[in-house]
């Protein structure tokens, strides 16, 4: 006969309750997480916080960890990124870092719009630029902005004839 236990574990149960994890528990997983991103050590950062959203699907830090690693690798899975950082930007979407990282993965998908939008509400949480991730959503936009300025003066100017050289 399954115990209380077994049963709340199998039907998807909440499992940081039921292994008794505290706050601190999981900001310490958390930490590890980072860390291991920060060392590049991705395969076991992306362990680290697979765990913390099996411990809980609500994981603002595993999410947010999974998309930035799924964005981080050599053959990024743009799918991915979006997926789980959107999903940490729904569980706090009051942390800029975290829009400015779903902006990039959307604007890399080519979905420019949505990514606009991001952009937009990390430079609004941040607006002195203090966190890193609006100081390069600001630089994306700069640049963004330089790239359309040459292409719009591009536009009037006759295209140069490459054929015709001395």
């Amino acid at each position: 006969m399954a115990t209380e236990r077994t049963i709340k574990v199998v039907s998807g149960g909440d499992l940081k309750n039921y292994f008794g994890l505290s706050s601190q528990h999981i900001d310490a997983l958390a930490g590890l997480g980072f860390h291991l991103y920060r060392q590049g050590k991705f395969k076991e950062a992306e362990t680290v916080f697979h765990g913390l959203v099996a411990l809980d699907e609500q994981s603002f830090y595993g999410h947010a960890g999974l998309g930035t690693v799924a964005m981080s690798r050599q053959n990024p899975d743009l799918q991915s990124a979006c997926q789980h950082l959107g999903r940490a930007a729904e569980i706090n979407p009051r942390d800029a870092n975290v829009q400015a990282n779903l902006g990039e993965a959307l604007l890399r998908s080519a979905r420019f719009k949505e990514a606009a939008q991001k952009f937009e509400t990390c430079l609004a949480l941040d607006p002195g630029l203090l966190q890193a991730g609006s100081k390069r959503a600001r630089a994306i936009i700069r640049t963004i902005d330089a790239i359309s300025d040459h292409v719009a003066t591009m536009a009037v100017q006759p295209p140069v004839n490459f054929s015709k050289r001395s």
